[in-house]
């Protein structure tokens, strides 16, 4: 397999195809809706504190193949040549792909995601390392979410997370972070959003469950 990298309508003219990009890959000027969005949804998940500077990664199924940010590409600010089209050809991508590409790619073969976001949610993650799954307790994170499945890291976990999400909106591997499918990465950030709003609202529960702290005695004179 082999890819594409995208260069933006500022250098070429909206719509207008290049025959070349350095390293190889061919320049397409028409997907500047579907970067926008990447760019949208990127800085969405920077600002909400569920991606570190250069953390997580977006791609969204097209008829030539898996369009999807760059390894270490910084969500925040994404540019059109952080992103690389996975298609079926022999040509070496111009720019790397997220290394979580295989599990893009298992998401779109086994469920019906047309997008996936992967992040890391810092209440989700947390919430990972005692459970199996992550059950909401409020309303909206049991309508949009219901339970969340905890995959633990295993040889096979590119599948495991294909087959959860065909059965799940968004799916968390222990310790790691989320993957959360939608019909477009606007809906894939509601779920990611979602997920994480829910554990902070476990979390507070569990502090609340426990009463105040007992005072501590003053120290003696």
């Amino acid at each position: 397999m082999g890819g594409r990298c995208y260069a933006g309508a500022a250098g070429a003219g909206r719509g207008r195809r290049r025959a070349s990009q350095p390293g190889g890959g061919t320049a397409i000027t028409g997907i500047d809706s579907l970067l926008a969005e990447f760019q949208l949804v990127g800085a969405e998940l920077r600002a909400a504190g569920l991606v570190s500077s250069h953390g997580g990664n977006l791609s969204a199924w097209t008829p030539e193949g898996t369009l999807i940010s760059g390894e270490g590409a910084m969500l925040g600010r994404l540019r059109a040549e952080d992103l690389c089209l996975i298609g079926r050809t022999t040509r070496p991508p111009a720019t790397d792909p997220a290394l979580d590409a295989p599990i893009h790619r298992a998401a779109y073969a086994l469920s019906e995601a047309r997008v996936l976001l992967h992040a890391h949610p810092p209440y989700a993650v947390a919430l990972t390392f005692d459970r199996n799954a992550l059950v909401p307790l409020d309303t909206e994170g049991r309508m949009l979410l219901g339970s969340v499945p905890v995959l633990a890291h295993a040889r096979d976990i590119v599948r495991q997370v294909g087959e959860a999400l065909a059965e799940r909106p968004a799916v968390l591997v222990r310790g790691h972070g989320c993957y959360a499918r939608g019909g477009d990465l606007g809906e894939a950030l509601r779920h990611a959003t979602q997920l994480e709003e829910s554990a902070r609202l476990l979390v507070l529960r569990q502090q609340l469950s426990r009463g105040p702290a007992a005072p501590r005695p003053a120290p003696s004179s």
